[in-house]
């Protein structure tokens, strides 16, 4: 990906449960595009370099088997609420979600993510890869 990515955040045990994959999924496979990204759900790419300060507070479920490709890559994916807040944003609505990798990968079974609160953000490209801007 080579663009600004429009985000959201997930709250922090969220993001710990995120990281706990990962090293699960690198102990497979050594895959590195794992840690290409923070533990973000992507919305939509962008030309924008700002946002609005926006946040959701929503049960949202993610496991294994939600896990498909998508244009932003190997996701965890929910479209009910993610599709709302791009549609609520005026985005595109496309499948998307929590980013796991480039490519696929084998998933172990067990992975569960919770998240109840989530903030929109901006991943700015830059020549290293990205920042985060919240």
């Amino acid at each position: 990906m080579s663009e600004n990515l429009l985000v959201l955040v997930p709250d922090k045990p969220a993001e710990g449960k995120t990281r706990e994959a990962r090293k699960a999924i690198y102990a497979l496979c050594g895959e590195a595009s794992l840690y290409a990204l923070p533990p973000v759900i992507i919305l939509s790419r962008t030309e924008r370099n700002g946002f609005e300060r926006k946040s959701w507070h929503k049960d949202i479920r993610l496991t294994s088997s939600d896990a498909l490709m998508s244009g932003f890559g190997f996701v965890l994916h929910e479209e009910e609420t993610v599709s709302a807040i791009q549609e609520e944003l005026g985005l595109e609505v496309t499948p998307s979600g929590l980013y796991i990798a480039a490519v696929q990968l084998p998933l172990p079974g067990n992975i569960e993510i919770k998240i109840k609160k989530l903030r929109l953000a901006l991943l700015k490209k830059t020549d290293c890869g990205y920042c985060l801007l919240q």
